[in-house]
């Protein structure tokens, strides 16, 4: 399921990396950096992925890549502003609701809420940096803060290089260690890389406007809706969920609900509620042994009432069945 390729601490800053052979929600979540972040696949399909993750002293780096649609969502690091940038990018992304595409820039005040839709394909870079060290660069950031860059083609591709070759002195690509530099200097100069990008993405056109936490407040607010859609759902994960229920707790109609959860999720939202349950029928199987709980036990838990239909779904999504992925909890 997940495969620890190369971790190095100590002193030196932390450098390591996970190959991902199926959807392994618990082991995405320990690898991204001081998140709480949860993922969701979002189409069927035997998911690959990979993680790999740096930090020193200044910073922290991740960086991923996967194959088939994810749901990101949950608070980002409380201590730092994160920003992320969009490698590759085959079609479009959304994050809190906004698309985003291959070269875009993305800006998150610290303990922003991500709600991140990456599409299949999709390679990202996310640094986390110290407040200060924007403010050192003359950048003076509200508190609360979400903002999207659409970079220009120069500095997008420059970016792009200097990231890639970053990745590479740092290990991704499994460089002799003979020949590796320090990776504290490494750090620093891709630090040094997003900042001056994001200097340059200020003083031009910023497409998204800096949204302050009481925008996202608003009740007709499409990532409102959304908030309050999932927070329903997750509350009731076991019990029966009707869309009228969801449209009612939302206090929106079915067809403007189903219109956010397209733009935003790409699915409707009784698709999301699927993928959510079986997502979290995952997460208890992996957890847990075949001597402490059945998949049947676990699948109702989640609210799938109709175990031969979750069975054929759940192999559907995650390429296996739920007694494989029970049989296989120790692999973690």
């Amino acid at each position: 399921m997940g495969t620890l390729i190369e971790h190095k601490g100590g002193l030196k800053p932390a450098v390591g990396s996970v190959l991902l052979d199926s959807f392994n929600p618990e082991a995405m979540a320990e690898t991204l950096q001081r998140s709480t972040l949860e993922h969701t696949q979002l189409s069927r399909g035997r998911f690959r992925g990979r993680l790999f993750q740096a930090q020193s002293n200044a910073c922290r780096l991740d960086y991923g890549e996967y194959n088939l649609p994810v749901l990101a969502r949950g608070p980002l690091a409380p201590d730092r502003i994160s920003l992320g940038f969009l490698l590759q990018s085959p079609a479009e992304c959304s994050f809190n609701g906004e698309s985003a595409r291959q070269g875009d820039l993305l800006v998150y005040g610290e303990g922003m809420e991500l709600h991140a839709r990456l599409a299949p394909g999709c390679r990202w870079v996310s640094l986390q940096v110290r407040r200060d060290a924007l403010a050192e660069a003359g950048l003076a950031l509200p508190q609360s803060l979400y903002a999207a860059y659409g970079l220009d083609k120069v500095t997008s591709s420059g970016l792009e290089r200097d990231l890639l070759a970053g990745l590479q002195l740092l290990g991704l690509e499994g460089i002799d260690q003979g020949q590796q530099p320090d990776p504290a200097l490494v750090m620093s100069g891709v630090e040094d890389a997003v900042i001056s990008a994001f200097c340059r993405a200020q003083g031009a056109r910023q497409r998204h406007q800096t949204m302050p936490s009481s925008t996202a407040a608003h009740s007709g607010n499409p990532m409102s809706i959304i908030q309050r859609a999932e927070a329903y759902m997750e509350a009731h994960l076991a019990e029966p969920i009707t869309i009228s229920r969801i449209c009612a707790r939302t206090a929106c109609p079915v067809h403007t609900l189903e219109r956010v959860f397209l733009k935003s999720h790409g699915v409707t939202p009784k698709q999301f509620l699927t993928y959510r349950r079986l997502t979290a029928l995952r997460s208890l199987l992996i957890k847990h042994s075949p001597e402490d709980m059945s998949v049947t036990g676990a699948a109702l838990n989640c609210g799938l009432m109709h175990l031969g239909r979750a069975a054929v779904l759940y192999r559907q999504l995650f390429g296996e069945t739920p007694s494989a992925t029970l049989k296989a909890w120790n692999r973690i």
